[in-house]
C-alpha cells in the first residue's frame, strides 16, 4: 500500500494563459485549469491533489527490527 506524503507546503505554480502548471522541488507534478468559475486539476503520476492539499504517493519505509536474525542458529 502506497503512503501520501503531504507536499503541499513545497508546491507552487507558475501561470500560463488559462492554466496553472505545479511545481514541488523544480519538479513538474500536474496543472490546473481555470474555466470561469471551474476549476480541474490534471496530477503526474505519483501525485494527488485531495481535500486543497497536494499529496505525493510513496512507498512506506519499513524500519529494520535489528541487525541479523536467528541469532539462536549459532551462526552469527
Amino acid at each position: 500500500m502506497m503512503a501520501k506524503l503531504d507536499i503541499t507546503a513545497d508546491v507552487y505554480g507558475k501561470f500560463d494563459e488559462d492554466c496553472i502548471h505545479l511545481f514541488c522541488d523544480d519538479q513538474p507534478i500536474g496543472h490546473m485549469k481555470m474555466d470561469g468559475k471551474m476549476q480541474t486539476c490534471e496530477m503526474s503520476k505519483g501525485f494527488m491533489y485531495e481535500n486543497h492539499r497536494f499529496y505525493k504517493e510513496e512507498e512506506p519505509v519499513q524500519n529494520v527490527d535489528h541487525y541479523v536474525e536467528n541469532c539462536d542458529e549459532g551462526w552469527c
